[in-house]
């Protein structure tokens, strides 16, 4: 719970894609509850702290600034998933001992422990049967990566069984990356770090496998769009 002391609300700022206030992080503010899950699909560990990272630290912000939180003896954390693509993957869960050199990286943002760290072949389709595992209530996709096409369960449970059950725990799914900006659906909005938040994603960032190539951390800001269920997951 490292990052319990480090977030604070003036490390955040939230802006919608034409200036401040975004109206379209209104409905996440206002229905998100502290024992929501959330799950962040990567199609690769780099990009996926880049561009989930801003947003992560400040549902762990919102997860943290509760009054409980704030009492002798609290101890927990959020209820969020990293679901990240890996060429030959067997999907499901890491952890209890099974452990990747990026999960480091998801453990400084309090993505903890590797119990929360997911993988799967780095399709739209492997990627959301991932997703099912975990049943989240918000779920962050990748802009760059379509809608998954047909999906079924081994032993049972077509795609229209895997559609229904995800869209009973849905309650909203938010693009994000870079394509957003050319994206057609929702409202744009931003969340840009700075503070003991710019520092914390920093950190996350530095302890990637490709960290010394890439130079210095790119997630600082990140751009997001707001959709319905029914745009990832069609209609019942």
């Amino acid at each position: 719970m490292h990052s319990r002391f480090r977030l604070h609300a003036d490390d955040f700022t939230v802006a919608a894609g034409g200036g401040a206030g975004a109206p379209d992080i209104a409905a996440l503010t206002s229905q998100w509850r502290a024992e929501d899950r959330v799950a962040f699909v990567c199609p690769d560990s780099a990009t996926g702290i880049a561009g989930t990272g801003s947003a992560i630290l400040l549902l762990t912000h919102w997860f943290y600034r509760r009054e409980v939180a704030k009492q002798p003896g609290f101890f927990d954390y959020p209820r969020h998933y990293a679901i990240v693509g890996e060429v030959g993957a067997r999907s499901g869960p890491l952890g209890p001992q099974t452990y990747r050199p990026w999960s480091a990286a998801w453990c400084r943002l309090d993505v903890w422990p590797a119990t929360h760290h997911l993988v799967a072949e780095p399709t739209p389709e492997a990627l959301m049967l991932a997703v099912l595992t975990v049943e989240p209530q918000w779920l962050f996709w990748p802009a760059r990566l379509p809608a998954p096409g047909p999906m079924s369960i081994a032993g049972g449970g077509d795609d229209s069984v895997v559609r229904g059950l995800l869209r009973a725990r849905l309650r909203g799914v938010v693009l994000y990356g870079d394509a957003t900006a050319t994206m057609t659906v929702g409202d744009r909005w931003s969340v840009e770090c700075t503070g003991g938040a710019a520092t914390l994603l920093a950190e996350s960032e530095d302890t990637l496998p490709q960290a010394r190539s890439r130079g210095a951390a790119s997630g600082m800001r990140g751009q997001f769009r707001t959709v319905s269920v029914t745009w990832l997951l069609g209609n019942a």
